[in-house]
């Protein structure tokens, strides 16, 4: 006789379009395998494939600070009535207001911390933010950290006892990943591949800092006139940046191709990747640029891209210098200021435009990293991650 599967309910925002909900995607494949899996959203968004049953709480986030706390208060309601209702072995939380509701209902949830908290969040919000996950923190039962770095930090500056952290790397399906990179690229993009291309992906959002990468850019283009840049995903600063492209004069040369839902394809086609983010947890469009054979060069920002480009170094120092990791190449971080298209480029801009033109023009070097990306994505692939995550069906 088949014993009764332990009940698995994932809390978390959407599973539209970003990286985390691309994370539970592939884990609620597994996971479905060995538990019962749901998975409660605050609003029913799907744009990847997942296993398990959806619960709609059907109140969305809003970008207004005084709506927030009242939505907040129907959401815990709604989400008390869905635990009562489903009766959860374990609830696992993906995002600070998700943690913040279940630690109000739930007695010891596991709460999955994906944003290195000590930056980023500035001004009145972030004390706020950082006061919340204060009391989020000493509420949890288990607190899986997506990085070294995010645990360490948790440590030294929350409180967090060693003994409640344990750290788990975002997965990747490397063998899903490498079959849609064959799948091909949409037909009406297919010309621009024939340049050089550099390619990005990400949430056109402040945290990403991608002005820096157009700026940067436009220096890039005065070393190799026929490089093409290509921005894959969607956020509230697309409009700012491609007015920034036209300022710069490099908008016939820098493509806005949206949110696809097969980036493999792409990632395959370009030369090379590269991330300007100004703060990080662990970014997973690393990794999966990784898994399609990409070259990487990344901000130094905290955290994640030392862990995955320089994994034997100390996952809170910060480069200052273009750095050759043992898996790609590190950046300083930009200052994340925006400047007017006329004002000169920082240091780091600088040191940005000519780490990139320089591996553009070196293709001994890009192979050298390319082999050096498809040694290292196994340590995030899925089939490496899923063990650690036993612990939840009790094996």
């Amino acid at each position: 006789m088949s014993m009764k599967k332990k009940k698995l309910l994932i809390a978390m925002p959407t599973l539209s379009r970003g990286g985390g909900e691309r994370v539970v995607s592939e884990l609620s494949r597994v996971f479905a395998e060995h538990l019962d899996v749901v998975i409660a959203v605050f609003e029913k968004k799907a744009s990847y494939p997942y296993k398990g049953r959806i619960i709609d709480l059907g109140i969305p986030l809003s970008p207004r600070f005084l709506d927030r706390i009242l939505l907040f208060l129907k959401r815990l309601w709604r989400f008390k009535q869905a635990v009562d209702r489903e009766k959860p072995d374990t609830v696992i939380t993906l995002g600070l207001s998700v943690g913040l509701m279940a630690v109000l209902v739930v007695k010891n949830p596991v709460v999955r911390v994906d944003m290195f908290i000590s930056v980023g969040r500035k001004g009145f919000l972030g004390f706020v933010a950082k006061l919340l996950a204060r009391f989020l923190l000493k509420k949890a039962g288990l607190i899986v950290a997506v990085s070294r770095a995010i645990a360490q930090d948790l440590e030294e500056h929350y409180g967090v006892p060693r003994t409640k952290l344990k750290t788990i790397y975002n997965p990747v399906d490397v063998r899903v990943a490498r079959g849609r990179a064959e799948e091909g690229i949409a037909k009406e993009h297919q010309e621009l591949f024939f340049h050089p291309v550099v390619i990005t992906m990400g949430r056109l959002t402040q945290q990403k800092g991608q002005w820096h990468l157009l700026r940067a850019f436009r220096e890039v283009k005065k070393e190799v006139p026929k490089a093409e840049l290509v921005l894959l995903g969607e956020g509230e600063l697309r409009k700012r940046l491609e007015q920034l492209t036209r300022e710069l004069k490099i908008a016939g040369s820098v493509h806005f191709l949206g949110w696809q839902e097969n980036p493999f394809s792409y990632l395959k086609t370009a030369q090379l990747f590269v991330l300007s983010s100004l703060w990080e947890g662990l970014p997973d469009v690393m990794p999966e640029a990784m898994a399609c054979g990409l070259p990487v060069a990344a901000a130094d920002c905290r955290s994640g891209p030392r862990e995955i480009l320089a994994p034997s170094t100390d996952p809170l120092f910060q480069t200052k210098s273009v750095e050759e990791g043992e898996y790609g190449i590190l950046l300083p971080v930009c200052d994340g200021k925006w400047r007017k298209a006329a004002e000169p480029l920082t240091a780091q801009e600088r040191m940005m435009a000519k780490t990139i033109a320089g591996l553009l023009g070196d293709a001994e070097t890009l192979r050298r990293f390319q082999d050096k990306s498809a040694l290292r994505v196994r340590d995030f692939d899925i089939q490496t991650i899923i063990p650690q995550w036993r612990f939840l069906w009790g094996l």
